[in-house]
């Protein structure tokens, strides 16, 4: 989400009524947002439809600055992340920039 411009509110009704459902049907365990702390206004569209959908949430959601630490969290920081990244990047080309090291992930807890 760092690089989508602000969710308009038309964009955030389209979310709520179609991408949502669609995303509770699938078997996650697991979702990363990527979003900058610097990107407020988007962070508080999603967090609106996450509550809206909070009861029916079986998964975990994290928020994460950028990609890299995000795909950390989803391969529970294995050490085949890299082997992983290389056979994406040779399908589907290079990923987005490494994380700062000094970014740590704000976790969203779907289910308190």
């Amino acid at each position: 989400m760092n690089t989508f411009p602000d969710i308009s509110v038309y964009d955030q009704v389209w979310l709520g009524v179609s991408w949502m459902p669609g995303i509770m049907k699938l078997p996650l365990e697991r979702l990363v947002l990527v979003n900058h702390r610097h990107r407020v206004h988007n962070q508080l569209a999603i967090d609106s439809l996450l509550a809206m959908f909070r009861s029916i949430i079986k998964f975990d959601i994290q928020y994460f600055p950028q990609p890299e630490p995000g795909l950390q969290w989803l391969t529970d920081y294995s050490a085949r992340l890299p082997a992983l990244q290389a056979e994406w990047d040779a399908v589907f080309g290079p990923g987005p920039a490494p994380a700062s090291p000094l970014e740590a992930p704000y976790r969203h807890q779907s289910e308190r």
